[in-house]
């Protein structure tokens, strides 16, 4: 499996992420005694994660569901620029570019007991990813 999967060794005490199929990684022991846990990480690529923290801020979208309507806001003051709905298969249901600060949707379009994932992004270019089970 190692000859067509990337496989990195990232050594945490020097901030080196290191390609372990270029070469060995040769390094000098900086402890005297003891055991130690924390420096080495396997990893198989070498890119750091680029997620703005807005995109974790699943707070921020509010999805409820009332008389039959699925409301979909944020608690930011950007309007929604484009919503997208997924089903757990990863299947896209909803795709709009409503330019509002609220949408509203049929719930009956889905079963109940569907799980949606809602993808929004506001004007600001925000992303706001959220999870929502259908009543």
């Amino acid at each position: 499996v190692f000859n067509t999967q990337d496989i990195f060794l990232e050594d945490t005490y020097l901030n080196v992420i290191h390609d372990l199929k270029q070469a060995d990684y040769v390094f000098t022991s900086t402890t005297t005694t003891g055991d130690v846990n924390d420096r080495f990480i396997l990893r198989f690529t070498n890119n750091v994660l680029n997620v703005d923290q807005d995109e974790l801020t699943v707070e921020s979208l509010i999805i409820s569901e009332e008389n039959s309507t699925i409301n979909i806001h944020t608690s930011l003051s950007s309007k929604i620029k484009t919503l997208k709905g997924y089903d757990i298969l990863g299947r896209l249901l909803i795709d709009q570019t409503p330019n509002t600060t609220e949408v509203n949707l049929k719930a009956s379009t889905f079963k109940a007991g569907t799980l949606l994932i809602f993808k929004v992004q506001l004007e600001d270019q925000t992303v706001l990813i959220k999870k929502y089970l259908v009543q």
